[in-house]
Formats: structure tokens, sequence, C-alpha cells
């Protein structure tokens, strides 16, 4: 913005004052305060004065006796008012000495110091200046529009989230394009950017559940629109009363958000009106009245609130609807990177390793399991990033991972208005719920618990205030689901957490339902009750128990060790199982393919898991399903208790894991097993080729090879799922240990598999160790382990970048060709 100063050289001290004075608004604004004073000698004066008061934005006439006499000055502001005529310019006078200014043509103008107290007159001049500079502000922000304040872009930008390298780590850091699917009466559709929210002219209804992200969304437009140079407005919903004027709502609003005049919002035509936590009942007057004036408008609402209300709204016919749900693995890997990424001093470039990625993904999807316990929302994944970067293995302690699930809790109770002094006591009421329900469920008494009975029956049992208790019962929406005087937890991870965290605090009432549980761990409640009752507490008997259950699960197996002997019977099937898989892709595309597949499973489990419930004629069914789920149990422990269980308890979990593995793949691959295999493909190509003996044997052999494909590759599936389990490289001297007290190949399997993906990444030693376990399976001439051992590493090599010395070396151990890292 330009500024011309006409004045009369006598009032030169005036000008001086004032350009110190104006110094700050220079400083925050793009401003250009041209006098003839900065004129160059030699340069025309008259065409440089012409040139200024022509382009100037604003003219300010300094008023005295002398300015009023002088002709040059006459013709300046003559020059100024006619522009000011057709709207080009800004006229203001500052009269710094009294004189007859009021019977001039600048009567009309309203002068500054205000009433026009000449400056001179002022018993302290600097006031004067001052109240000349608030009133020049605001004609600068006027002409100029409104600009962003800084304080409010900077409390956008924080996450509340700290990192070794940053105490406060700002959005754009940490940003990555969630979820989201536009809802349309056809399909779902994914979308790419979330631009997407806010590009379009109408109203855009972002819905999902609590804690899903959309504040955050809401930030991240308002951040990105601003940029562009938008005017946009951030609206809390909870703030908008329903009968509030709009007017009042709006200029609250502008005034935290901007320096400036609402008239710039008023008249502007790229306006963007953002409401979180829209309610129907207070803020549908905003959609009405804002709806034709704005460009665009996003609304974000809870998908309880979004059923509840909305579906039959006739201004959501009208709305493109978008849902927000959770994070897929590709993008949690991208959340993940970009955490690592700003936790790194900014000297830092070097690029970071896929091997120390897929270890913070392996906790992470130990303690999101299949989203069903905490949803994989960006907030979740985030504070678990926080926690282990603040507890690293190092210094992991009993309750680090359950670390994680307190903090949520915590969160949601401060901001249900619990104090820090009352957390303690309201966390053991909610855990005293949790059992409660437990134990209805476990006397088979489904009816739901009762708000009264419950608080009677703590009471009863505990000592706290009634009142504090029924307060936050009926003002814990977050935390509870309280209707018809029933009561019962939002979250499933709230309930398991607080179930295991009564449970380690009151062992007498554990051990009543301790046996059971243990002898039904395979079930989702007592699987996760057990795994947060070891995360609260300290209780090796335990630990103990669960690996004596684990030794008693597939009684009568014998724990394969995939010798020769054992793997024999399989060989006729590697001839269905490729031996090169190694990609052409690049590894960020080969990533992206692993993590959609995830995706599918995660689809996939909670209907199998039905299955399995529902099969109870299946038996041997029933005992692999439990003892896949003892596996993760076991697992469980070994990652979130390993930093504080002695090293002979530790042993003796890796054990109980990798028997238990052993004994399912023993029943997979045992002479009955593929007995019955061979007799079912005979059964099955005798219906069709009755008649042709020679067609039907050939039939029947290519039936059972592909069957014995499949047995191989579940071996596969089973023993990775077991190596990855332990996947702490902390533990390798354990492992190892293990491994060598066993001795046999099957453990070493576990070895090798668990030695690669518990690496940060592939180097030297690693690949010395893959090697000569390629060799070592070549010399026993046990084709199948060394086929499972070629397959890992080769997926490995598809999605890990890998210096090219160690992946030609290991192409060439395995005999296939080399194929280098392909870059995106």
């Amino acid at each position: 913005m330009k500024i011309f100063v006409s004045f009369c050289h006598d009032d030169i001290e005036f000008l001086v004052n004032l350009e110190k004075h104006l110094a700050a608004l220079q400083k925050n604004h793009t401003i250009e305060i041209f006098s003839d004073q900065k004129i160059r000698p030699g340069a025309d004066l008259h065409q440089q004065i012409n040139r200024r008061l022509n382009n100037a934005n604003l003219v300010l006439l300094l008023i005295s006796p002398g300015f009023l006499a002088s002709r040059e000055c006459e013709k300046e502001m003559k020059f100024a008012l006619k522009r000011q005529e057709h709207g080009e310019v800004d006229v203001v006078p500052i009269i710094v000495h009294a004189c007859d200014w009021l019977s001039t043509n600048l009567a009309s103008l309203k002068a500054l110091p205000n009433d026009g107290k000449p400056i001179s007159k002022w018993e302290n001049q600097h006031e004067a200046y001052l109240n000349v500079v608030e009133g020049l502000t605001k004609v600068v922000l006027n002409r100029i529009g409104c600009k962003s304040r800084k304080c409010y872009i900077d409390a956008l930008q924080n996450t509340g989230f700290k990192s070794s390298a940053k105490e406060n780590v700002p959005l754009d850091d940490i940003f990555i394009t969630p979820n989201i699917a536009e809802s349309t009466e056809e399909k779902s559709v994914a979308i790419s950017n979330i631009s997407e929210l806010s590009c379009n002219h109408g109203i855009a209804l972002l819905y999902g559940d609590d804690l899903c992200g959309k504040s955050t969304i809401c930030k991240k437009i308002y951040l990105e629109r601003n940029a562009d140079g938008h005017l946009t407005l951030f609206l809390n919903g909870n703030d908008i009363k329903k009968y509030q004027h709009r007017s009042e709502i709006i200029e609250k609003a502008f005034a935290q958000q901007y320096e400036g005049s609402i008239e710039a919002w008023q008249t502007s035509n790229n306006r963007t009106l953002i409401i979180d936590n829209f309610d129907m009942e207070s803020c549908e007057h905003m959609v009405k009245d804002y709806e034709e004036e704005c460009e665009s408008m996003l609304l974000t609402m809870s998908r309880n609130k979004y059923i509840a209300y909305c579906r039959d709204k006739e201004f959501i016919a009208r709305s493109r609807l978008f849902e927000l749900n959770h994070l897929t693995h590709s993008q949690q890997e991208k959340l993940i990177r970009r955490w690592k990424e700003s936790s790194r001093p900014e000297s830092y470039s070097l690029t970071i390793n896929d091997g120390s990625i897929d270890r913070v993904e392996t906790i992470l999807n130990s303690l999101i399991p299949n989203r069903r316990i905490v949803p994989r929302f960006p907030f979740y994944v985030l504070t678990i990033l926080q926690s282990l970067e603040a507890f690293g293995p190092e210094n992991l302690k009993i309750n680090t991972f359950g670390h994680c699930y307190h903090a949520f809790i915590v969160f949601q109770l401060r901001v249900s208005g619990v104090s820090g002094e009352e957390i303690d006591s309201i966390m053991n009421f909610l855990s005293f719920v949790a059992f409660e329900k437990f134990r209805n469920a476990e006397e088979e008494n489904w009816e739901e618990v009762g708000v009264s009975e419950i608080i009677r029956k703590y009471r009863d049992n505990f000592v706290g205030g009634e009142r504090r208790i029924r307060k936050f019962v009926s003002t814990a929406t977050n935390i509870l689901d309280v209707g018809d005087g029933k009561i019962s937890f939002q979250h499933p991870y709230i309930y398991y957490f607080l179930l295991g965290y009564y449970f380690a605090r009151n062992r007498k009432d554990f051990q009543k339902f301790s046996e059971k549980m243990i002898a039904n761990c395979h079930t989702k409640d007592n699987s996760f009750a057990l795994i947060f009752a070891i995360h609260n507490s300290s209780d090796i008997e335990l630990i103990d128990s669960l690996i004596a259950h684990a030794e008693g699960l597939l009684e009568g197996l014998e724990i394969a060790t995939l010798s020769r002997a054992e793997t024999h019977r399989l060989e006729s099937a590697l001839e269905r199982i490729p031996k090169n898989v190694l990609s052409g892709n690049s590894v960020g595309e080969e990533r992206k393919r692993v993590r959609d597949h995830r995706d599918q499973v995660e689809e996939q489990i909670d209907k199998d898991e039905e299955d399995i419930d529902e099969a109870d004629d299946d038996l041997d069914g029933i005992k692999i399903y439990s003892a896949l789920k003892t596996m993760d149990i076991l697992a469980q422990v070994v990652l979130t208790k390993y930093g504080s269980l002695r090293k002979e308890t530790c042993v003796e979990l890796i054990q109980s894991i990798c028997d238990l593995t052993f004994k399912i793949v023993k029943y997979f691959i045992s002479k009955r097993t593929i007995m019955a295999l061979d007799e079912l493909a005979l059964s099955v190509m005798a219906e069709e080729l009755k008649d042709d003996k020679h067609k039907l044997d050939a039939a029947a052999y290519e039936l059972s090879r592909r069957l014995r494909a499949i047995i191989t590759w579940l071996v596969y599936v089973v023993v990775k799922k077991a190596s990855i389990s332990i996947g702490q490289a902390e533990l390798t001297e354990i492992v190892q240990g293990v491994c060598e007290k066993r001795d046999t190949t099957a453990y070493w399997l576990v070895f090798w598999i668990y030695k690669l993906n518990s690496a940060e990444m592939l180097d030297d030693e690693v690949s010395k160790i893959l090697v000569d376990a390629i060799q070592e399976c070549s010399r026993e001439r046990n084709e199948v382990v060394k086929r499972l051992v070629s397959l890992e590493v080769q997926f490995y090599l598809n999605s890990h970048r890998v210096d090219h010395r160690i992946r030609q070396r290991i192409c060439g151990s395995l005999g296939i060709r080399y194929v280098p890292n392909r870059s995106l």
C-alpha cells in the first residue's frame, strides 16, 4: 500500500515524528510512505510528486496555517480530493497546528487526532501521535482488506503433540489426507485431497466418529484457504446459540481471526464458512442465512448426530456428503513417516529406513488390532507414536503400552471436565462399571447395568462422593452411553482397558474368573481383558498360567521340526508356488499393495470369527483357532512386558509361542492331513471323471498338488505370524538362545524371518545370516524350507530399499535374476 504525505516544510518535525510512530504499522503490513523529502537530488521534483500522488492509495495532509497558505500544498490537496471523489484514494487530514481548516473543502472529512484537536495542543504529543496511528491503522486495514491474526494461525497449527526434536509438532508437519469418501446415491468414492471438501460452491457435510479428526481437517482447510487468499471463517457449533443473531456470531469470529475491516468479509466473493461440531437445532439458521452468500460452506458433525437428525433434513438433499473413516494401513504408514521426519533434527536429512517404519507399524498394529479396541484414527496413532518416543524400548516399564490407552481415557475425562485430583477416583468408578458389565455377561445376565444400581453397589464397596459420580455420569457423553437408566461404554477400548485395570487392582475378584478366562482366552472379551490385566499389573502368576494353558493346547500333537523327513510330502507343491516373485514395481508401490491387502484382511476378520464361533461341530478348527488366539495373547505379553520381565520368563513366552506355532504346523503337514487331502482330491475328481481312469489319476494328482501348495502357504503364514509377533530387535539374544536350545530347522526358520523383520535395514550381517540359511537348506536338500526363506526374502526386497550389492548377493544365493530397486 502506498501512502503520500503532503506537508508544509515548516512542519518537518511533525512529518519526522509521524513516520517514527508509523514504523510498527509498516512492519506489520506492506506499506510504502512517500514525501518530497525522499526525492533524490537532481530528480524532477514535480514529475516525482505527480507520479507518486497519482499512484497513492492513501493521502495524508498535515494541516497547519503554513499548509493552507502554500500553493503547492493546495494543488496536492485538490488533486487528492478529486481522486477521492472517484473512490481511488482515501484522504485523511491530520491537524498539526490550530488553523481555519473547517472553512476549506476538508470540512466534510473526519480529521485526526480525534475531534480535530491539533497535535501541538496535546500535553503529551506521543499520545496524540498514537491516536493518529490508531485511526490510520483502521483506514489502512479497510483499504488493504484484512489480514489473519498470527496468534490465531499459530493456534490452528498447535497439535498438542511433542517429539524429541520439537516442543510442539505443528499441524503442517504431520497432517496427511485421511480416509474420506464422498457418498452418492450410487456409490462411495474416496477423495485424494481435502480441498475437495471446499473447492465447490455449496454445502459439504463431513460426518464421522468422535476423535476421528474432523476438527483437524477443518483447521487444515482453513490454513490452506487462508494461504491462497480466500477469506474463511471458522466457527465452533458448540458456541453458537439458537437465537443468537448471525451478525453477532460473524463479527465475533472475524475479530478473533482477522485484523481489518469486516466489510472485507461482507463484500468478498470468495468467502468460506466452516462450522465444526454442527448442530441442527442451534446452527441451522447460519446455514440458511449464509448459503447463498458464501462461495462454499463446510459443516462437520458426529456420526450419531448425522444419523439421528440429518437424514431427513431438506438441506442435506442439496449438500455433498462426506464420511470420515479409519485410516487405511497405507495412510497409517504415511503418518508414521511424517512423524519420524518431524522428530528428526533439521540438520538430519538421511532417508528413514523402511525397516524402522515396519517396526513401529508392528507395534501399532498390535495396539490397534483390527480397529476393534482402538480406532485407527490419527489422534490415537499419534498418541501411541508420542508414547513410544517418550518411552523407548530401553526405558520400557510395565505400563508403557498400557500408558497409550490410559492417555486416551485421561484425555476423554479431561474433556468431560474431570479435574486432575478427581482422575483416580473416577477411573476407579469406571473400572467398577466395567467389572459389573463383565460379571453380568459371565453369569449370563444380559441385562444392561442400571445407573442407580451401579452407583449403589459402588458406594457399598468404595469411598466416593455420590454427587460427584452422578454429575460425571450425566456429562461424560464421550466416555459413557447413558439412556433409559442404563449405562455402558461408548468405545470398546475404554471397556477392555478399565476391565483389566479393575482386575489388576482387585486380585480377589479376578481369581473368581481367571481360570475360566484363561481356558476360554480365544474369545474376544477374555483375550482383551487378560491383555489389559497384564498391562496394568506385574502378575507373574497370570503369565505362568497362560504359558501352562498354551502348553496344554493341541494335546497329542508333536512339535514340527520341518526337517526334510517332514517336508518331503510337500515338495510336489513347489511346482505350484513361484520361485521368483521379485517385482518390477517401485518399493513405494509394493508397500502400498501390501498395506491395501491388510485393509482387506481387516474387513474380513470379523466375518471369519463369526463363522468360527458358529462352527461348533468343527472341533479341529476351534482348537486351531484357540491356539492362534493364545499365541496372540502371549505375543502381546512379550511385546508390552519384555522390558520388565526376567529373562527366563521371556524365554518361556517365546518358546511357548514357537511350540504352539509348530504344533499347528504339524497338524497341517501330518501324514493324516496329507492323506486326507489326497482322498479329497480323488473323491472330487471321481465324481467328474469316473469313466476315464487315466484322466482321473492325472486330475486327482494335480488337485492334490494344489491343495498341498495351500498347506505350504499356510505353514509360511503361521510361521511368519509367530516371527513377527516377537519382532523386537532387543530380544535377539533371547530368540537366538531359544533356537539354539531347540536346534531344529523349524526354530531356525523363525529366527531367520525374525532377524530379517526386526532389523532396521538389511545390512551385511543380516544378509550373511540369510545366505547361510539358504546354503544350509541346500545342503539338507530341504527345498520346502528353502522356498519359504526365498519367498520371505524376496517379499522383503520388494518392499524395502536395499543396497544394490546386498540385493545382488542374495539374488545370486537364491538362484534368481537380479532386479534392482526402481524409483517412483
